[in-house]
């Protein structure tokens, strides 16, 4: 099973919880067997398991589309996270109000920010910076764009996956009945039962993280205006 982990708000910073979306290690390799290669995919998309019942496969593949929707904006932030805080000249796992932070001690004050109704704010100079200060500015408003995109994703999908976890709730205890009427061997509908509880919790999951990362998205929005003080 996979399960997304990530990051809320600017305290914890909005990079650094990408490795979980990496594969856990498999049995074999918590009994001493080959680890995963060192360079896994850090955001893998979440498979759904197959249960050979055509309804219910039919019904977990309405989750692909939208579950990969969150891992791309999950990618999308994170790539934007470190766009800002390079271009500020801070490490990585500096949070964002760091940077946004330091970057006002470097323009002098010059620094004024215009925040956009459900939407990640506008940085601009109200006189002349010096070019290095600049790009900063406009790097970090490229950045800001980016994570509108994953905003709208995430409005989008949030709305999806809410509704696909609620009416998978009611799957497993349907499996028996569905794996007889599909003639499945008693190997496949076991099968079918155990996959089918593992999809609903990974659809589950990506429902509350996907909502997770739209309020860190969020919250990111309203404590830029902390970190720059009108």
């Amino acid at each position: 099973m996979y399960r997304f982990v990530f990051a809320l708000a600017l305290g914890i910073g909005l990079v650094g919880s990408a490795d979980a979306l990496a594969k856990k290690p498999d049995a074999a390799a918590a009994d001493g067997g080959a680890a995963p290669a060192a360079d896994a995919d850090k955001y893998a998309i979440p498979e759904m398991k197959p249960t050979k019942i055509p309804d219910v496969d039919s019904f977990f593949q309405q989750a692909k589309d939208p579950i990969t929707s969150v891992v791309n904006a999950r990618k999308m932030v994170d790539a934007a996270h470190a766009r800002i805080t390079t271009a500020i000249g801070l490490g990585e796992d500096a949070t964002i109000a760091d940077a946004l932070q330091n970057l006002n001690n470097k323009a002098g004050a010059k620094l004024s920010i215009a925040m956009n109704t459900g939407k990640m704010p506008t940085l601009s100079a109200k006189d002349a910076v010096p070019p290095d200060v600049q790009h900063m500015i406009d790097e970090t408003n490229g950045a800001f764009a980016d994570m509108n995109t994953a905003l709208d994703q995430l409005n989008n999908v949030v709305p999806q996956l809410t509704d696909l976890a609620t009416k998978a709730q009611e799957l497993p205890g349907k499996v028996p009945d569905q794996a007889k009427a599909a003639s499945l061997s008693m190997t496949d509908s076991l099968a079918a039962t155990k996959n089918t509880g593992t999809n609903v919790k990974t659809l589950g999951s990506a429902k509350d993280e996907a909502q997770k990362l739209l309020d860190s998205l969020n919250q990111t929005a309203k404590d830029a205006v902390t970190a720059i003080p009108q």
